[in-house]
């Protein structure tokens, strides 16, 4: 079976299985990272944002 855990380091990961959202074939490891990428630069931009915002 196939998951991703995705989330802040801080907080427990967010597991999604991706059999039961329909995908029965293997996602290829380059999905994978480009997923995990995605996922980086998605909380450093949240991250920065919360900096500017609330001034921190």
């Amino acid at each position: 079976m196939r998951e991703l855990r995705i989330g802040p380091p801080t907080k427990p990961p967010r597991v999604i299985n991706l059999r039961a959202l329909g995908f029965s074939y293997r996602v290829s490891d380059a999905a994978l990272a480009e997923i995990a990428a995605a996922e980086r630069r998605a909380a450093r931009v949240i991250t920065t944002a919360q900096r500017f915002w609330f001034g921190a």
